[in-house]
């Protein structure tokens, strides 16, 4: 069996009273007023930087390098604490590169023997920030974040690593699982294992942009985990602050006089029912839609920039008796209805709560003629703290 991936790297330790300067030349300079997280993001966001210089008690000026090899140490007794350079490493840049240990943290001909053959250092790559319309920082310090597949971090039931078919090994893929509670693996028994694949389980669409697929009824069926969407493209539909994924468990673009009735999506790993473009006269009518990655149901058109006029957006919905709850897995910037650049848009006699942001989200007035009634909300905003329902 191979061996679980080293340790996943990040920030060092402080070495206070120590410069880079000015043995190595500055990768970046951010200048005074900084502080430590701006000036550690400043680093993660920067190609090739391996070390922050931060004048930790005084001006707190930050400096960037990328080597810091001859750093420079204040003479004893003129070094009050921390009032000097402190020096931090940064390891996050070379997904996979032998590398030698600073003299931070080795002291000495013997341990200096030691670094040279230290394991080599594997890195924490981080992506995103498309997910929400406002563009939080790239940054681990400071945002909330998911993180997964990480081998360190598999400590409670269940959870799972996948650890890929790796190079020189005969052996392929290896899933590594802690059981959730209550599940007992017998292993003289065979074990089921399922994964989803697909983002859109269901999908129809028109041949072109005026043959539409249409008179369709969509009934009784049970929908139960698509694949998550939470790393694929976002976008900013309209004037708002959302970006959203165009996709859903159910997606319907270029279609006309369709019904979805009493359908279950269960456990959506993006969207859950999305109408996209020209979905005309659809009927959405006592469906379930429950713990969705992002947002129940959606209807989003589009534009050519401010040129509205053409039919690319959907209209005549009827979005009734339908129950969606607990939704905003991943994304936090979703709601049980959102709607953007749709027309005459009928939502009522609906039962909707616990969303971490919105409940209902009309991102614009996109021509109107929309109707709000008689729908139940409650547990709105519980995870954000932008706005009432």
């Amino acid at each position: 069996m191979p061996p679980p991936p080293p340790p996943n790297p990040g920030w060092g330790e402080w070495e206070h009273c120590t410069s880079c300067l000015p043995s190595n030349p500055v990768l970046k300079a951010l200048g005074t007023g900084q502080t430590v997280s701006i000036c550690q993001a400043a680093c993660e966001n920067t190609t090739g930087c391996k070390y922050i210089n931060f004048a930790l008690g005084t001006n707190q000026d930050c400096n960037l390098f990328q080597t810091c090899d001859s750093p420079s140490h204040q003479a004893p007794g003129k070094c009050n604490g921390n009032d000097w350079w402190s020096t931090m490493q940064y390891s996050g840049h070379d997904h996979y590169s032998p590398h030698v240990q600073s003299r931070y943290q080795f002291h000495g001909a013997e341990e200096a023997e030691k670094a040279t053959t230290a394991a080599p250092i594997w890195s924490l790559g981080i992506s995103g920030g498309q997910q929400t319309g406002q563009q939080g920082s790239l940054a681990i310090s400071g945002n909330d974040y998911f993180v997964e597949n990480i081998f360190e971090e598999l400590d409670a039931p269940g959870e799972f690593f996948l650890q890929t078919a790796q190079p020189g090994h005969q052996l392929g893929p290896i899933l590594f699982l802690i059981p959730p509670t209550g599940v007992s693996l017998d292993h003289d028994a065979p074990i089921r294992m399922e994964a989803a694949v697909h983002p859109r389980v269901v999908q129809l669409r028109g041949s072109n942009d005026v043959t539409f697929a249409h008179d369709i009824v969509l009934r009784d069926v049970h929908i139960v985990h698509s694949a998550p969407t939470y790393m694929a493209d976002y976008e900013m539909p309209s004037g708002g602050d959302w970006s959203l994924h165009r996709g859903g468990a159910v997606f319907l673009d270029g279609t006309e006089d369709v019904v979805v009735q009493n359908v279950t999506v269960d456990q959506a790993g993006g969207n859950g029912i999305f109408l996209s473009n020209h979905a005309w006269r659809t009927n959405l009518t006592d469906n379930t839609i429950a713990h969705a990655g992002d947002s129940a149901i959606l209807l989003v058109g589009s534009t050519d920039l401010m040129n509205g006029t053409r039919n690319t957006y959907p209209a005549f919905t009827s979005v009734t008796g339908n129950l969606c709850y607990e939704m905003g897995y991943y994304g936090k910037q979703t709601a049980a209805v959102f709607k953007s650049i749709a027309y005459q848009s009928y939502i009522g006699g609906n039962v909707f709560f616990n969303s971490p942001r919105s409940l209902v989200n009309f991102n614009d007035a996109f021509r109107g003629g929309d109707m709000l009634v008689d729908n139940v909300m409650w547990g709105a905003v519980t995870e954000t703290a932008d706005h009432a329902r």
